[in-house]
């Protein structure tokens, strides 16, 4: 059986370059574990043409496969052609012509081998400058110089206008190169996206340029083989970037040997390695400690507004202890909600502090830490048995057996729940605090700066375990959902000033603000300035959703009481004039009768004018009768108002004897 022969072309021969030489190493070692051959030639100069020519000999040689490191995309594609029209693969290592027809590549990303030269420039020099770059004309080697710019675009580095240069692949001519950019005065790095300058055994030309022409210059280099990692622990080299040509030589052939399908997207990409020569003086580090800052005030402003709201509400609610809807609210109660609320929003003073304050640490970090779950718990209970008292006690009214029956609630009914949820948490918090207390820790985030050293922090509340966490918020979840059963089984019954209305839609705020801050409190745990903003929110709305749904309606109802008994009472006294106001006509003359003037006294203006339109309308009816007047003044005791009431009679009754009896009997019982 014959053996597989496999055709390795570089782009020099590996006597020239000593990077095609571990490609070799690598080719030969993988051929002899496969028991085929790698038949391992390229030209003495790196010319496109030189390479076909070498290329279409082993065509012709009818090799089982082909690898080409790419001089010129166009010489490649006619070569790859020319192989495939003979049915043999061919792939391409090292330096690619993805466009040509080829099978597969091996090899480095050269664009990000680009990106990671010019990262390590700007991480020895991060104040910028001018650089120049030593490059050539090879698909991959282009591909490099736009990485560099790429990464280097948005700092203050700037590339020179006599920048790239070409070296043609020529170890001399990069030499030369590299030391006439070290001439330039205004020049403060050069990067070389090929390895060339280093390539020569005999190192004395590069260090005499580099420690003599260019010593303020930094010098970023590509490849890593052993004369240049000596060169970097002597000092004459800044940073290298490395391929790794062994494996690219172990997997040409790999893929060669398996004939895979063709496919312009495969490509078996090799790792390249980073060395960096670190400075003796390196920048300070530039640490982001997520502090609060001036965000702090967002919670300290959330809980003044809590706390004024809950005074004030408390304070209306011992002013207005005697009017029918606070009565009806049990006032007990309504206290009990805004002391939770006070309580609860504390909380918000220790969660905005922070280790910004050089006295903020120790011991007092530690108790402010154990201080938040305490009052948030403690305050919660507060508010929530009260308004589970509230809602159990409409429930059990409304599914009293015996309607006719009176229902006697007593007191520790409704302080039972209260006490037994309090006590509940109390004790998990006291547990907590002795056997696993919370404790203030600042921690590092993933990542490093250029020099490994760490570049954010994040100050967080720590525990062991979160055993007594998942505890607390377990029982109080469960309350909560408890509270909203009881609230949705309330929900046909119309009680007074819709309070049981105002209870469930508070249960269901809490109920979700729970729900949804619980899961995002746990995530946000390594992201302090978010943790923070959604505890905020969280304690807030908790607190303000439930007092003001209870007090702004019961406010508002104790206004429209107000309203309707000023109203009922004007309408009484209306009442009460319109019954004491007498006008009673008979026929004849007009009496007007006060018993303060029973002695004659002349009327006053007013009542002459009253007199004569009186007189008026008695004379249109029985004009043979003549009136006379008396005026009586009514006093309303409780409204100190002056009342007159007129009254007027007649003396001449004749014609009407009906008129007659009833205006004596009138007299007599006046009389008597």
């Amino acid at each position: 059986m014959t053996t597989k022969r496999f055709a390795v072309i570089p782009k020099q021969r590996e006597t020239t370059n000593p990077f095609f030489a571990i490609v070799h190493e690598g080719c030969a070692a993988r051929a002899n574990d496969l028991g085929v051959i790698c038949d391992f030639e390229g030209p003495i100069h790196p010319v496109a043409l030189d390479q076909l020519e070498i290329i279409r000999k082993k065509i012709d040689e009818n090799v089982d496969g082909i690898a080409i490191s790419s001089l010129d995309d166009n010489i490649t594609q006619i070569a790859v052609q020319e192989a495939l029209a003979k049915n043999i693969p061919i792939i391409t290592f090292d330096s690619d012509a993805p466009f040509s027809g080829r099978l597969q590549y091996v090899g480095t990303n050269n664009f990000a081998f680009g990106e990671t030269l010019g990262k390590i420039l700007l991480q020895l020099k991060p104040k910028g400058g001018n650089y120049a770059i030593v490059s050539a004309i090879s698909p991959n080697i282009l591909e490099r110089n736009n990485g560099v710019r790429n990464f280097l675009k948005d700092s203050e580095w700037v590339e020179i206008e006599s920048s790239p240069s070409d070296t043609q692949d020529s170890v001399e001519r990069a030499l030369d190169q590299v030391e006439h950019f070290s001439k330039m005065p205004d020049l403060d790095a050069i990067i070389a996206v090929g390895g060339w300058p280093m390539y020569r055994p005999n190192t004395t030309r590069w260090e005499y340029v580099v420690s003599t022409i260019g010593k303020n210059i930094t010098y970023v280099i590509a490849d890593t083989l052993p004369v240049q990692i000596d060169l970097l622990a002597s000092g004459h080299v800044n940073g290298l970037v490395g391929q790794d040509p062994y494996q690219m030589g172990v997997q040409a052939i790999n893929l060669l040997y398996k004939n895979p399908p063709p496919s312009e997207d495969s490509i078996y990409g090799t790792a390249f390695m980073e060395m960096v020569r670190v400075p003796i003086e390196l920048p300070p580090p530039n640490v982001n400690c997520n502090h609060l800052g001036n965000l702090r005030f967002l919670g300290i402003s959330l809980f003044a507004v809590i706390a004024v709201l809950a005074i004030s509400f408390a304070a209306w609610t011992c002013r207005m202890s005697g009017v029918r809807v606070v009565v009806a609210s049990q006032p007990q109660f309504l206290l009990l909600i805004c002391l939770g609320a006070l309580v609860c929003g504390s909380a918000l003073i220790p969660l905005s502090l922070d280790d910004s304050d050089p006295s903020f640490d120790g011991t007092r970090a530690d108790r402010a830490c154990q201080s938040v779950p305490w009052l948030a718990s403690v305050g919660f209970t507060l508010m929530f048995s009260a308004l589970f008292s509230k809602t159990w006690r409409i429930n059990q009214i409304f599914r009293n057996p015996f309607p006719n029956a009176r229902l006697k609630i007593l007191p520790r009914d409704l302080y039972l729940p209260l006490f037994g949820l309090l006590g509940a948490n109390i004790f998990c918090l006291t547990c907590w605090t002795i056997w696993d207390p919370v404790q203030y820790v600042r921690k590092a985030h993933p990542g490093t700066d250029e020099w490994n050293r760490v570049i954010s922090t994040y100050g967080v509340c720590e525990v062991q375990s979160k055993a007594f966490g998942f505890i607390l918020v377990a029982i109080n979840l469960s309350a909560v959902i408890i509270a909203n059963w009881q609230a949705y089984e309330a929900r046909h019954i119309q009680s007074e000033f819709s309070e049981s209305k105002y209870i469930a839609l508070s249960m269901v705020c809490l109920l979700q603000a729970v729900l949804t801050a619980v899961p995002m409190l746990f995530l946000t745990m390594e992201l302090p300035l978010v943790h923070y903003v959604v505890s905020c929110m969280t304690v807030s709305v908790c607190c303000l959703s439930i007092i003001l749904l209870i007090f702004v309606p019961k406010i508002s109802a104790a206004q429209n009481e107000k309203a309707r008994l000023k109203e009922s009472a004007a309408n009484h006294l209306q009442q009460t004039i319109q019954a004491k106001m007498e006008v009673r006509f008979r026929f004849g003359s007009l009496i007007v009768q006060d018993d303060s003037m029973k002695d004659g006294s002349e009327l006053s203006d007013d009542d002459e004018v009253s007199r004569e339109a009186l007189s008026n309308r008695v004379s249109n009816g029985t004009s043979s009768n003549q009136g006379s007047f008396r005026r009586r003044t009514a006093v309303d005791d409780s409204e100190g108002l002056a009342l007159k009431r007129y009254q007027w009679s007649t003396e001449s009754t004749e014609g009407h004897p009906h008129l007659q009896e009833s205006y004596r009997s009138s007299n007599r019982s006046q009389t008597s």
